[in-house]
């Protein structure tokens, strides 16, 4: 179906309700509905059909609120002379899923530019958002591209306020060319930018390998590049001059792989002929990824003492820090927290 075709004769005998506990579970639900509610032959009982139009239902409920909310944000961004690039879900409901209720997201990504970044967020405050983790850490902000700030009366509105494209603390996408790939808004009144859909493309693929995969995640993708004007030479320019061509061979990989995604034979040639940095393939998908990350973000550091306070301040934080991660300030609770951590993303 992510593909654009009507599921087959003889489809009934896989619509099991595992399968579809595990779709919902990764927030399909609104989606297949929207897919299959109209297709008898698709042979979805009538129970499931109706937790499924459940699922649709309230998604559509929940985002007539956050579009709304949005749009407020968005007008007071451009009447104070911010322009606002929209990310990830906000992007892929409106112009991918062209039906944000489809697309069902847990806060909005938006992008501006770093300069007007203090300005932004003193905006958000004025709408009544807060920052949901203070930055007690000094590197916090100088080594994260994005503060999530969530609204005081209302927990489930959220927002990522990005100033930067960064992943796995080793690709960082550079400002100019993210600049060259900004495309206004076709839609009338709209007060939004997006990235090009090459480039949306690229950013998805490596939030997808940043971050614990879902099957969403992997659809957006499939939706993004089956589209008819999708261009193919763009993405491999973007690829190579951004420096993302090894994250992107690991998301065809699974796109070809689970998903059936074509990817030209030039293409896949480029991914072949490119020597990736000795890094870079444990930053994306080797078991102790997340302790590479950090090695690699000591290295984004230059400045040699600076390496060695940040070093420092992470194995011996100051009392407010641990106190702040573990709601005490014993060593024992913040050691436990730190080896919890480390043996769940290890697993």
């Amino acid at each position: 179906m992510a593909l654009g075709r009507v599921p087959r004769p003889g489809a009934p005998q896989e619509w099991s309700e595992s399968r579809f506990a595990i779709a919902r579970s990764h927030l399909l639900g609104p989606w297949l509905y929207h897919q299959i509610h109209n297709t008898r032959r698709a042979g979805v009982s009538d129970t499931m059909l109706s937790v499924l139009q459940r699922d649709y239902l309230l998604s559509s409920l929940v985002s007539i609120e956050r579009e709304a909310r949005l749009n407020e944000l968005l007008a007071l961004f451009h009447s104070n002379g911010i322009s606002v690039v929209l990310l990830k879900g906000a992007y892929l409901g409106r112009v991918v899923y062209r039906n944000p209720a489809l697309r069902p997201m847990y806060d909005v990504d938006i992008l501006v530019a770093r300069d007007r970044y203090e300005q932004a967020g003193k905006l958000l405050a004025s709408l009544g958002y807060t920052l949901q983790v203070q930055a007690l850490d000094p590197f916090h902000r100088e080594l994260n591209p994005a503060l999530a700030y969530i609204h005081k009366s209302r927990p489930r509105d959220a927002v990522d306020l990005h100033h930067g494209l960064w992943f796995m603390d080793y690709y960082r996408l550079s400002p100019s060319i993210v600049r060259e790939e900004v495309l206004e808004s076709d839609r009338p009144g709209e007060q939004a930018s997006y990235l090009s859909r090459e480039l949306n493309f690229i950013h998805v693929a490596l939030h997808n390998l940043t971050h614990a995969d879902s099957l969403r995640d992997w659809l957006d993708l499939v939706l993004i590049v089956n589209h008819p004007d999708f261009r193919w030479n763009q993405l491999l320019d973007l690829a190579r001059s951004l420096g993302v061509l090894r994250p992107l061979y690991w998301a065809f990989k699974e796109l070809s792989g689970h998903w059936r995604i074509v990817v030209p034979p030039h293409v896949e040639q480029a991914f072949a002929e490119y020597s990736p940095h000795w890094l870079e393939d444990r930053v994306i998908r080797h078991r102790l990824k997340y302790f590479w990350r950090i090695i690699s973000r000591v290295r984004s550091i230059e400045d040699r003492q600076a390496k060695l306070a940040y070093v420092r301040y992470g194995l011996f934080p100051p009392e407010d820090y641990r106190e702040a991660v573990c709601g005490t300030r014993a060593w024992s609770s913040y050691l436990r927290a730190k080896l919890g951590l480390f043996l769940h993303f290890t697993r």
